[in-house]
C-alpha cells in the first residue's frame, strides 16, 4: 500500500528532486559502470556544489591532513557512493528552498537538517561509530518526507501544521496517514531508495521517527541510529536557542554522560558544530547565524535542567508546583488561596486547553482539575497528558459534582489518580492533596536515586572502557597494539573459514625510518610514527583494522578483500602517506612506505603463515626500490611501482 501511495505522489510531479547537475548525478548512480571520471565530469559544471563536496571531504576521515583539492581525492577519501550521496543532498538543499505550503518554513527545515547533519558528522568522527560522511548525509535528508508531503499537498499539510501547533501531543505520522495514506517517514524511506542511497539510511530514518523503531536494527544500522539519535538532541537544543526548555536541557545532560564514555566534551563539540553551522549556512545561503549565536555551549546541562523544571531539584523544597484548572473564577480563587496557604506554588488555568499549554512549559507536579470545562474537559486533559512521558508522572486530582460509580470508573480509566466531590470540603481536599504530594516526592526521590546510580554506572563503564583500551592500544599512535591485532586476526580468520569468504592482510613498513631517528632524534621519529598511523587509519575501509605491530611496522586486517581489492587499499594508503607532509622541528618533508599484501587461500595453513607471506611481500617492495605495494599469493609476488 505504501508503494502505491508513493507512486501517486510521484505522479503529481511535486516530489523534491535534485535539479540540473544533481539530476545528472542521480542518473549516473543508476549505472553499474559509474566511475570517478564520470562524476568529476558532471561536477565540473557546478563549481559551488564541487566546493561543498571538497569542504565536507576535507573535514572528515583524516583530520589534520591537507585539504582535499579534487573530486578524485574526495572520492578516495569518502568512497564513490558516499560522494554521490552527499552531492544529491547538497543539490536538494539548493533546489527545494521554496514551495506552495505557506505554513511550512522551508528555511527553518533546512537549518534544522543542516545542524543535525553537522552534529552527526562530529559525533561519528569523535566516537568512531558509523561513517561521518554517511551520518552527515542521512541526517541532512532524514526528514525529507515532510518536505515532500508539504510540496505535494500544500493546503492539507498547512492544516496539519495548524493542528500540531494547537495540540503538540498529536501523533504526526498517524494524522499524515489519515490525510495522505502515507506518513513522512515512509515517504523518506521511498525517496532514499529511489535515489539509490544506502538501505541503512531508510531503515535508520524510519527508526528515528517511531517509538521502539530501533529494536530490529543491528550492526552498522544500529551504530548510525545511535549517532543520529544523539545528533537530533543537539539539533533540537540548537533550534530552541535561548528558549531551551527543561526537556531539551535534560536530553543534553544525558548526552553529555554518554559522550563522556568516549572522552568527548559535549560543550566543545557543540561549540565546534555551531561554528560549522554558521559557516555552512553562508555556503548554502541559509540563515543559521541567528540560531547559532543564541546557543549556549558552556553550561552545566543537568543543573540547568533542574533549575528549569526537573522534579528532582524540587524534592528539597517545601510544597509542590500545582496547576489548578477550573472555569469557575470563584472556585479558582478559593483553591489558589487554600494551596498558597499550605505553601504550594500555584498556577491557574480557566480551561483544559490553557492548562495543557501551561503544563507543556511549566511541568507541574500536581494538577487539580474540574471535570466539565469548555474547549477541553478534565478527562480529555488527563488522557492527553498521560500520552506523554512527562505527563505520566503528574499526580492528577479530579474535582467532580457527579460521583456516580460509572462516571468515576471512566475517570480512573482515563488516568486520574484521585478525586474529590464538589462542592469540596477544604480539609478533605488538602488531606488528599498531601497524600498525592507524598507520592510525588517519593517517586522523585526514587528517580533521583536512579539518576545517581546511572551516573555511577556511566563512570564505571568509562573506567572499564579506558582500562580495556589501554590494554589493547598502542600508547604512541592510538592504534590497536599487536596483542589486540592478533586476537582480531584470529576471529577474522575463523569467520572467513566458517563463511567461505576471504581475508587479506597488509604489512606496512616506513621507508628509511632508522635514518629519521638517527638524523633528527627519537622525538621526530615519534611524530613520524603518529602521523603515519593517523593517515593509515583514515585510508582503510570501514571494516578494516589498522594496528601497530611494533617499531615502524603496521598491519592492516582486511576481511572480505581479495588480492586485487587489498592491493587497491594498499595503494591508497601508500599514496596518502606519500602526499602527507610532516613538519616538526628541523624535519620538513614527506615519508614513504613499503607495503606487502597477502590473501588467504587453501594452501595457507594458519595466521602466522599469512602474515609471513605479507612480510615477504614487504621485502619485495623494499628490494625493488621502496615506496611500492607488492602482493603475494602463495609462492609468487607481484610488485606495483609508485
Amino acid at each position: 500500500m505504501t508503494r502505491k501511495e508513493f507512486e501517486d505522489l510521484k505522479q503529481s510531479g511535486q516530489l523534491p528532486s535534485p535539479a540540473g547537475v544533481g539530476m545528472k548525478i542521480l542518473t549516473l548512480t543508476q549505472k553499474d559502470d559509474c566511475s570517478i571520471d564520470d562524476l568529476q565530469g558532471i561536477l565540473q559544471a557546478d563549481p559551488a556544489l564541487t566546493g561543498r563536496i571538497l569542504k565536507l571531504a576535507s573535514s572528515v576521515g583524516v583530520a589534520g591532513s591537507q585539504p582535499v583539492r579534487s573530486v578524485k581525492e574526495a572520492t578516495m577519501r569518502l568512497g564513490l557512493r558516499t560522494v554521490t550521496s552527499v552531492a544529491l543532498g547538497f543539490s536538494l538543499v539548493s533546489s527545494s528552498r521554496i514551495g506552495q505550503c505557506d505554513r511550512f518554513d522551508y528555511d527553518e527545515y533546512w537549518a534544522r537538517s543542516l545542524v543535525r547533519a553537522l552534529a552527526g558528522q562530529e559525533i561519528s568522527e569523535r566516537t568512531g561509530r558509523a561513517v561521518a560522511a554517511e551520518a552527515f548525509t542521512c541526517a541532512l535528508l532524514g526528514l525529507v518526507g515532510q518536505l515532500a508531503l508539504a510540496s505535494c499537498h500544500p493546503d492539507d499539510y498547512a492544516q496539519l501544521l495548524d493542528e500540531l501547533e494547537e495540540d503538540p501531543t498529536l501523533d504526526r505520522c498517524a494524522r499524515e496517514s489519515e490525510l495522505f495514506g502515507i506518513d513522512h517517514l515512509e515517504v523518506t524511506d521511498c525517496l532514499m531508495a529511489e535515489w539509490g542511497l544506502p538501505d541503512s539510511f531508510g531503515e535508520v530514518s524510519m527508526a528515528l521517527g517511531r517509538e521502539g523503531g530501533d529494536e530490529a536494527l543491528e550492526g552498522y544500522s544500529r551504530e548510525l541510529y545511535e549517532v543520529l539519535a544523539d545528533a537530533r538532541i543537539i539539533a533540537d537544543y540548537a533550534m530552541k536557542g535561548a528558549q531551551a526548555d527543561a526537556e531539551s536541557l535534560a536530553g543534553m545532560g544525558q548526552l553529555e554522560n554518554r559522550l563522556a564514555i568516549y572522552d568527548v566534551s559535549l560543550g566543545e563539540l557543540c561549540k565546534l558544530v555551531m561554528g560549522q553551522w554558521i559557516e555552512w549556512g553562508e555556503q548554502l545561503s541559509l540563515e543559521t547565524s541567528s540560531y547559532a549565536n543564541a546557543v549556549r555551549t558552556d553550561r552545566n546541562w543537568e543543573d540547568d535542567a533542574k533549575r528549569s523544571a526537573s522534579p528532582m531539584d524540587r524534592t528539597v523544597q517545601h510544597g509542590a508546583d500545582v496547576l489548578v484548572v477550573d472555569d469557575d473564577p470563584v472556585a479558582l480563587k478559593l483553591l489558589a488561596k487554600l494551596l498558597q496557604d499550605e505553601g504550594h506554588r500555584v498556577m491557574l488555568a480557566r480551561d483544559g486547553k490553557e492548562a495543557l499549554a501551561i503544563t507543556l512549559k511549566k511541568r507541574p507536579q500536581v494538577v487539580i482539575s474540574d471535570w466539565f470545562m469548555p474547549k477541553l474537559d478534565g478527562i480529555e486533559l488527563t488522557r492527553t497528558l498521560r500520552r506523554t512521558s512527562w505527563g505520566k508522572r503528574i499526580y492528577l486530582l479530579l474535582l467532580t459534582g457527579n460521583d456516580r460509580e460509572d462516571r468515576l470508573l471512566t475517570a480512573f480509566d482515563a488516568g486520574v489518580d484521585d478525586y474529590v466531590a464538589k462542592p469540596f470540603k477544604p480539609k478533605l481536599l488538602m488531606a488528599r492533596l498531601r497524600a498525592g504530594v507524598r507520592m510525588v516526592k517519593l517517586q522523585e526521590q526514587v528517580e533521583l536515586d536512579q539518576e545517581i546510580q546511572r551516573k555511577n554506572s556511566v563512570q564505571m563503564t568509562r573506567m572499564n572502557r579506558q582500562l580495556k583500551e589501554a590494554a589493547n592500544t598502542d600508547f604512541l599512535t592510538g592504534l590497536p597494539n599487536r596483542r589486540h591485532a592478533m586476537a582480531h586476526m584470529d576471529r577474522a580468520w575463523k569467520h572467513a573459514l566458517a563463511t567461505g569468504t576471504t581475508l587479506s592482510v597488509l604489512m606496512i613498513d616506513i621507508d628509511k625510518f632508522k635514518s629519521v631517528n638517527d638524523t633528527y632524534g627519537h622525538d621526530v621519529g615519534d611524530v613520524v610514527l603518529k602521523e603515519t598511523a593517523r593517515v593509515i587509519k583514515g585510508a582503510v575501509r570501514r571494516n578494516d583494522m589498522a594496528a601497530r605491530m611494533g617499531g615502524e611496522e603496521f598491519l592492516v586486517i582486511a576481511p572480505g578483500a581479495d588480492l586485487d581489492e587489498a592491493r587497491m587499499v594498499g595503494e591508497r594508503i601508500r599514496m596518502r602517506v606519500e602526499s602527507s607532509h610532516i613538519k616538526f622541528g628541523d624535519f620538513d618533508r614527506n615519508v614513504t612506505i613499503s607495503v606487502g599484501v597477502a590473501t588467504m587461500d587453501p594452501s595457507i595453513g594458519d595466521i602466522d603463515h599469512l602474515i609471513r607471506l605479507a612480510d615477504e611481500a614487504v621485502y619485495v617492495s623494499k628490494s625493488s626500490g621502496r615506496n611500492q605495494v607488492s602482493a603475494t599469493s602463495h609462492g609468487s609476488q607481484q610488485a606495483k611501482s609508485a
